[in-house]
């Protein structure tokens, strides 16, 4: 207890900080992986987890097609090829960055999004940041700080 009222902690929010705005710029964009489709009347599914795309987009793919035996399903991840010349309408994206292509089904679509982490996943989910925050803002109430 004596250790924790020597620490400055003004100065360990302010590191914090710091390394936060500077880890996104390390490692490109952040990007939610997940997979799940049906293929061959097979439902294959990869846990959720997180990538960072060596280009600055997201990847939302939807496997769309009426034959059920085909690929049916979503595809969530880091771009490596896929988004090679999104926004060209001559490449035929669309204004807000999908395409239509074969390779997803006859109904299928790709999505590449760029500009914040996490822009492939369909609701944004800040309640890790909520939980933060409050408990620094309680760590500063106890310790007298404010």
């Amino acid at each position: 207890m004596i250790l924790l009222k020597k620490l400055n902690f003004k100065y360990v929010f302010q590191y914090f900080y710091i390394i936060n705005i500077f880890l996104p710029l390390t490692y490109g964009i952040a990007c939610k992986s997940y997979h799940k489709y049906y293929d061959d009347f097979k439902k294959r599914e990869i846990v959720e987890s997180q990538c960072y795309s060596s280009t600055p987009y997201c990847v939302k793919a939807i496997y769309s097609d009426p034959d059920p035996s085909k690929m049916n399903g979503i595809s969530q991840g880091c771009d490596k090829n896929d988004c090679i010349g999104v926004g060209k309408r001559s490449h035929g994206w669309d204004k807000n960055g999908c395409k239509r292509h074969s390779d997803y089904g006859k109904d299928g679509i790709i999505c590449c999004c760029s500009g914040e982490d996490y822009c492939n996943t369909s609701k944004k989910n800040n309640s890790m940041s909520y939980i933060i925050l409050f408990i620094t803002l309680m760590l500063f109430k106890i310790f007298n700080i404010f």
